[in-house]
């Protein structure tokens, strides 16, 4: 952990081009050394027959999606065009072994990628099994009767790349242990031999069968397919929402004709009317003549890297013509610096998100752009999920990717203490260190936080009594005010029976030691409200950026009660009694034909919070610090949701004088806290 942790950091510092390679030489050594060990241990876990499976609902388009994300930049950093497409048919939700094909899937595509100098590697999942030589389909699959819940469904999954290929001969020892399609791939490329024979092995436990077809010098397409349980066939959410975006008119821009058929497939299950265009001249073409015919398009995705044009030369082009400077514009590209952000909102990008898309993003992006477009004709329709479409980015020099999240860091061991807490701060987190789990305790017991980063094996207490403690408090809390901290387990361990330890000490998630920067982001990302997460809350380019705010490095102490909460108030009063973001993002969430649902968010609240004030008058003069914490963290996450910041913080500095057993100081928090909830009163009611 501490040899893969502090070269990442290192690679992230500022070095010469000379230290860089040498600090790069030095991580990728050490993955190479941690894979070989991690491929020895699942092999002889499997040849002892102790590997067990386990069976948990989990989504499918999900599983996949988080799999070619967190490979998508490796992919890049070789200039190949990592694609997905999960086909209609694929259930939302399956029963399995969610973790054992997501290591199947890394092994497969990583080995897609590893062995394709140039071109593309493409996933495919879908129901039919039989896709092993699927190029990209024009049309979509002939439609069968969907699995129902409780039957068995067969998953086919595909990985198609334009890579080396595989000769017959290499073929028929492909699957063998310690084996490649001949030695000088080991000296070229690394590894074990072993990750192959694992994915066999795993896919065939899980009662499934894999496969390869190959030519040499064309590429190898490596197929498996693996029965699971129908828990869902459909979201609720995805068959709620088939009118948003039917009938618009769209333009795909892109020179990879995979990317073009993908996004084609895509827009139809939304009854998207499409049209594509291979290169930026085309595409001026098209958008030109359609709109002398009185049919314009609506839309235009366009692709940031294409020969003779790019995407930005694209929109340029587009906003400097007056027949098409009203069509909103959608980028997609393979990087993402805040620089190319500005960039692109300069040249007339509306949104810019990144490739390959989730469809889930996909759709948000596409709706959220049509919202923008129709602001003035009246109400718009509500994107799939609460999040607008925004860039994804990764951890390579942002600091404000978790910037509101408040963390605790409960570590015992110096070295990984200093990496983990060194890769929060480098992604913006607030963040407290403790040593064990009885100063994480007394620390919950002074401080709220948005998620626990847990240690297993410490002195005094554990990380799994720890968190059973945590887990008995919560319980015996009111239903009323009763939530749940996320704990997510720091483990050196990482056997099945490691993480099955875990779930049952009530931890929800795990990161085996060493971890890198992205497996701690991507495990943030799941777990950190979608408030506080700057990683995947979707924002348009149009909104302007949220301020910076510094990374601060606490140590355990008590909280002062007044004076950070009553500065942060005076300076929101010089800035706006309220967040106009937050107030965005409830109308945001207005459906065509239903009720105003800003005014019943405020009438509620104002509804609710008078009764809240009164019970902590009371709770204060009755000395009754439970009853004070429990109104005070209700009256403090209402506060947020309409956009009263520092009126919550206010209310998290009460909070915390009630979870602290006492109501010493209370009364001077709550008088400013009566004189800021007037102003947000007055606030609120001239929105109604």
């Amino acid at each position: 952990n501490g040899v893969l942790g502090m070269a990442e950091l290192l690679l992230d510092s500022g070095l010469t081009p000379q230290q860089h390679r040498f600090a790069e030489t030095v991580y990728h050594s050490g993955e190479a050394l941690l894979q070989v060990i991690n491929d020895i241990l699942d092999f002889s876990k499997i040849e002892a027959g102790k590997l067990e499976l386990e069976s948990i609902t989990f989504k499918a388009r999900e599983t996949v999606e988080e799999v070619v994300e967190l490979l998508a930049n490796r992919a890049q950093t070789k200039g190949i065009e990592l694609a997905c497409l999960i086909h209609e048919d694929v259930p939302f939700a399956v029963r399995g072994d969610s973790g054992r094909l997501r290591q199947v899937l890394i092994n497969l595509i990583g080995n897609a990628i590893k062995f394709t100098q140039h071109g593309e590697v493409v996933v495919q999942v879908r129901l039919h099994a039989d896709q092993t030589k699927s190029a990209m389909p024009r049309q979509p699959p002939a439609p069968h009767p969907a699995p129902q819940a409780g039957q068995t469904c067969q998953l086919s999954f595909s990985i198609r790349d334009t890579g080396i290929g595989i000769t017959p001969e290499q073929l028929s020892r492909l699957f063998r242990p310690f084996s490649q399609a001949d030695g000088s791939m080991t000296r070229k490329f690394g590894g074990t031999g072993l990750g192959l024979i694992i994915a066999k092995q795993l896919v065939e436990m899980m009662g499934g069968t894999i496969g390869v077809d190959s030519t040499p010098g064309k590429g190898s397409t490596f197929w498996f397919t693996v029965p699971l349980t129908v828990e869902q066939h459909r979201a609720q959410e995805v068959t709620a929402s088939t009118r948003g975006l039917e009938g618009v008119r769209l333009l795909i821009v892109d020179d990879n004709a995979t990317n073009r058929a993908i996004l084609h497939h895509q827009v139809n299950a939304w009854n998207m009317l499409d049209e594509s265009a291979e290169s930026g001249a085309r595409a001026l073409e098209l958008l030109r003549v359609a709109a002398r015919r009185k049919a314009p398009h609506d839309l235009a995705i366009l692709d940031m890297h294409m020969p003779e044009m790019d995407g930005l030369t694209l929109a340029r082009r587009i906003k400097a013509d007056p027949l098409l400077a009203h069509i909103p514009l959608i980028l997609l590209t393979s990087v993402g610096t805040h620089g190319d952000m500005a960039e692109a909102r300069q040249a007339g990008i509306d949104i810019y998100i990144h490739k390959p898309a989730r469809q889930s993003d996909l759709y948000n992006a596409l709706l959220t752009a049509m919202n923008q477009r129709n602001a003035t004709l009246g109400p718009t329709q509500t994107p799939l999920t609460s999040r607008l479409v925004t860039t994804r980015t990764h951890p390579t020099g942002s600091s404000t990717t978790f910037a509101n999240a408040h963390l605790l860091l409960v570590e015992d061991n110096p070295v990984n203490q200093d990496v983990a807490l060194t890769m929060l701060e480098f992604m913006g987190c607030q963040v407290e260190t403790v040593y064990d789990g009885r100063q994480a305790l007394r620390a919950l017991a002074r401080t709220s936080y948005d998620l626990v980063l847990m240690d297993c094996q410490m002195p005094e207490m554990d990380g799994f009594e720890a968190t059973k403690v945590i887990r008995a408090q919560e319980a015996a809390a009111p239903s009323a005010t009763r939530s749940r901290l996320p704990i997510i387990a720091l483990t050196a361990n990482a056997m099945l029976e490691d993480r099955e330890r875990c779930l049952t000490a009530g931890m929800d998630d795990y990161l085996s030691k060493p971890f890198s920067q992205e497996a701690l982001r991507q495990v943030l990302s799941r777990w950190l409200p979608r408030t506080t997460s700057q990683d995947s809350p979707q924002v348009p380019l149009s909104a302007s950026p949220p301020p910076s705010e510094a990374t601060t490095r606490t140590v355990v102490a008590p909280p002062s009660p007044v004076s950070g909460s009553l500065a942060a108030a005076e300076h929101t009063k010089q800035n706006g009694i309220l967040d106009p973001a937050a107030l965005k993002q409830i109308q945001a969430l207005q459906r065509p034909d239903g009720p105003n649902i800003l005014h019943r968010v405020i009438s509620s609240y104002l509804k609710d919070s008078v009764q809240l004030l009164e019970t902590l008058r009371v709770a204060i003069a009755q000395n009754d610090p439970p009853t004070l914490h429990r109104a005070a963290h209700s009256l403090k996450s209402t506060s947020a949701t309409v956009g009263a910041r520092a009126l919550a913080g206010l209310c998290q500095d009460l909070e915390g004088i009630g979870r602290a057993n006492t109501t010493d100081t209370a009364p001077e928090i709550l008088s400013a806290i009566e004189r800021e909830y007037q102003q947000v009163a007055v606030a609120l009611r001239a929105q109604l």
